[in-house]
């Protein structure tokens, strides 16, 4: 997902917009280059803070990859609507790759939701992490590849720090963006990819034997 889109929950108009969201679970998502100069847009916004809604309910996000996001990977506004209504009641980040330049997660604090978050990957040199995410980490993640930007592949490699990081989400998913059984190892990867060895095996074939040219 690119472009000036994303994802808006609770009264965001944004690209993927869900008003009257009571309970919402967005997952195995993979979100890129999202916004611009001019259209300042996250990756995911949740938001009460808008004349068109904010109706309360509760979020979790977890095992997304979300990089390189104008205006920020996860931007939640805890304000209260203009016309009164709910601002978000809780948001739970877990098991997130957030890569980003300028600003990893925005918080507008007036009617604080309760916001809790654990076993993230940030990378990028942005603003601190949230000091109410204190068990996640800063590392590069190792995509399979970042260049050049039309061919990105947000696959891991063999010695990311994400394999086996992540909590167990089993009672939620037990499959990866694409279709493939979490956990692989111990516990989840972090990120929108499990890693399976056998899909990124780069080793070049042993060179034929027994060849007669004819």
């Amino acid at each position: 997902m690119g472009g000036d889109s994303g994802a808006g929950a609770n009264g965001e108009p944004s690209g993927v917009d869900y008003e009257f969201v009571k309970n919402a679970y967005f997952y195995n998502n993979i979100v890129v280059n999202n916004g611009s100069t001019t259209s300042n847009y996250p990756a995911i916004f949740i938001d009460g803070n808008m004349t068109a809604g904010g109706h309360g309910g509760n979020y979790y996000i977890y095992n997304n990859t979300l990089y390189n996001n104008f205006e920020a990977e996860i931007d939640i506004d805890s304000g209260v609507g203009t016309n009164g209504l709910m601002a978000p009641t809780s948001v739970t980040i877990k098991n997130n790759i957030v890569y980003n330049p300028t600003k990893y997660i925005t918080t507008r604090v007036a009617t604080a939701p309760t916001t809790t978050a654990s076993n993230n990957l940030y990378y990028g040199n942005a603003l601190p992490i949230p000091t109410w995410d204190s068990t996640s980490a800063i590392g590069n993640p190792l995509f399979f590849k970042t260049a050049p930007a039309t061919l990105l592949d947000f696959q891991l490699q063999g010695t990311s720090p994400a394999i086996d990081s992540g909590v167990n989400l089993s009672s939620v998913f037990t499959k990866d963006f694409l279709g493939y059984i979490r956990p692989q190892g111990s516990t989840f990867d972090i990120g929108a990819y499990e890693y399976v060895s056998s899909v990124l095996d780069t080793t070049p074939p042993s060179a034929p034997t027994g060849l007669t040219v004819v």
